[in-house]
């Protein structure tokens, strides 16, 4: 072999290692590139780890948050805290919000819930005043987490037939006076246990857009006036009374009702009508442990 020859294969053998160590020493994990940004109080995300959630310092320089499309999720607490957040950008491909993701925000005001979001965490926006706001949800949200809007200030919350599940105190808000409504599906179902579910839906007006399928879900509601479908084929409400169908039995007396005046053709006015617990009738007063029966006439005319 000649010398030529040899000082060649020496020099390519010296380049293929020199190669190697500097790929060793220059690679980089792009899973571990930083993916989100600050800038003029905007923080844009296109990507977040749990490591990536902002130092506390850091939140009270935000004001808005952009969540950029392709991404799927963001870690629990993401953005808990930040004192001075005015809106949240969701994108389509998050479905989900995290539990606790934008609690405590007490600016917040702005949120988009997209037409393919299915679930809102656990206090996700606990503590975030929402002052006044009015909130129309898509068909697309099946589940909201426990306290999930507790303590806004929002006065509308209105939900599409498909929103089946909703956690404790899912919307314990202080919206104002007449214009706090709620408006849910007839059929959608509570978590939790009875102890804890009492008082769980709370809001000036409750209405339901499609029948309710157990009326038992009245005994969780507490509102001064109670709203049923127009194709409930089994109830219907007369100034925010709940009565049978026919008009002739009254079913539900909402916990915030302080004056009743009893619709005209109404025959029978049961106790049960009225909300108790442990065999006594919690309403202004009254305590009995009887639960037969009274006839309307008897007690307004």
């Amino acid at each position: 072999m000649s010398k030529t020859y040899k000082k060649m294969i020496a020099v390519l053998c010296s380049s293929f290692i020199l190669a190697l160590l500097m790929s060793s020493f220059c690679y980089v994990d792009a899973s571990a590139a930083v993916k989100t940004k600050l800038k003029n109080g905007t923080y844009t995300v296109s990507a977040m780890k749990k490591s990536q959630i902002p130092t506390k310092s850091k939140k009270l320089k935000i004001k808005r948050i952009v969540i950029k499309e392709g991404v799927t999720s963001i870690p629990k607490r993401a953005f808990a805290e930040c004192e001075y957040l005015e809106s949240v950008k969701i994108p389509t491909t998050m479905t989900k919000i995290p539990d606790y993701s934008f609690g405590w925000c007490p600016n917040l005001g702005d949120v988009n819930f997209h037409n393919k979001l299915t679930y809102i965490g656990t206090m996700a926006f606990y503590g975030s005043y929402f002052e006044d706001a009015e909130f129309t949800f898509p068909d697309s949200l099946v589940s909201i987490g426990d306290k999930a809007f507790a303590g806004s200030r929002a006065i509308g919350f209105k939900f599409g037939p498909n929103t089946k599940k909703i956690g404790l105190m899912a919307f314990d808000t202080n919206g104002s006076g007449s214009k706090n409504m709620i408006t849910l599906p007839g059929d959608f179902k509570l978590t939790g246990n009875a102890e804890e579910l009492d008082g769980t839906l709370s809001a000036h007006t409750i209405e339901f857009n499609t029948p309710v399928t157990d009326i038992s879900v009245l005994n969780v509601i507490r509102a001064e006036n109670i709203i049923m479908s127009a194709s409930d084929e089994n109830y219907t409400s007369i100034d925010g009374v709940v009565y049978s169908k026919d008009k002739k039995t009254i079913v539900r007396v909402p916990s915030k009702r302080y004056i009743l005046s009893v619709a005209e053709g109404c025959e029978t006015f049961p106790l049960s009508a009225v909300t108790y617990k442990d065999g006594n009738v919690d309403y202004e007063g009254i305590s009995t442990y009887e639960k037969s029966p009274l006839v309307c006439k008897y007690l307004y005319k």
